[in-house]
């Protein structure tokens, strides 16, 4: 009688306690965040299981708006991992995450949307771009900041150009891999210009990009016009863009 009654009251104290985890605030629960990080949350409203934040930023740049829902399971093995949905001026995301007590963060079945003219972008940048970006993650593992793995595939539509002349390119895909801390990205783009090749990007910051572009018969007569100025055209006028640098802020 003792022992179902033991029994019985450590199964009441556990459900009970399950419960006052479950229902804990999200703003209660998230105010011992470590100081240090890069993630600030306003605006919390919701459980820690199922809440959302008004305003976020991560390392001083907006967000939007976060929603987002735990899975309970994952922690009992030191895993966060998470359904979560992104709103902001500009950009929207929705994906799984998962991260670990080192720090390694995993996307997977990830989707973003963004208006570029909205973002804000390094104004170094050689052009400013425009129109709709859509990039589909299948899988993301990001180590130290930077993704030691990464399968991705970025389509640009409508690529526009705002400066420093406007210019509508019709459409761009980027495939993206990543291996041996280097970047690989396969490009094609159809429309107002015919442009294949590869970009490599080294977490060192080192930049290279391969690139043959064609006119096609959408091509603007000015534009068809500046390509010799990329390089020596074929019998096709198609030129050969073969570019290296290196960027600022690396390592990551």
């Amino acid at each position: 009688m003792m022992k179902k009654l033991l029994a019985g009251l450590l199964l009441f104290i556990a459900a009970f306690a399950i419960f006052l985890i479950a229902t804990v605030p999200a703003g209660f629960a998230l105010q011992y965040l470590p100081a240090n990080m890069p993630l600030r949350l306003a605006g919390i409203d919701g459980s820690i299981w199922n809440g959302s934040a008004a305003r976020a930023s991560w390392q001083n740049q907006p967000i939007g708006r976060v929603q987002w829902q735990l899975s309970p399971f994952p922690l009992l093995l030191g895993k966060l991992k998470a359904d979560v949905d992104i709103a902001g001026e500009g950009v929207s995301a929705h994906g799984r995450l998962t991260a670990s007590r080192d720090q390694v963060i995993v996307l997977n079945d990830t989707t973003i949307d963004a208006d570029l003219a909205k973002l804000p972008l390094p104004p170094t940048l050689m052009a400013t771009p425009g129109g709709k970006a859509h990039a589909i993650i299948e899988h993301a593992r990001i180590e130290n900041r930077w993704p030691t793995e990464l399968d991705a595939d970025i389509t640009w539509q409508p690529a526009r150009l705002l400066a420093p002349f406007e210019l509508d390119a019709g459409k761009a895909t980027l495939k993206v891999s990543s291996a041996n801390n280097q970047l690989n990205g396969d490009l094609r783009t159809e429309g107002a210009l015919d442009a294949k090749g590869k970009l490599t990007l080294s977490r060192n910051g080192a930049f290279s990009a391969n690139i043959k572009v064609a006119p096609t018969q959408d091509t603007p007569r000015e534009l068809r016009d500046m390509l010799p100025m990329l390089g020596r055209p074929d019998s096709k006028g198609a030129v050969t863009v073969r570019q290296s640098l290196q960027l600022r802020g690396f390592p990551p």
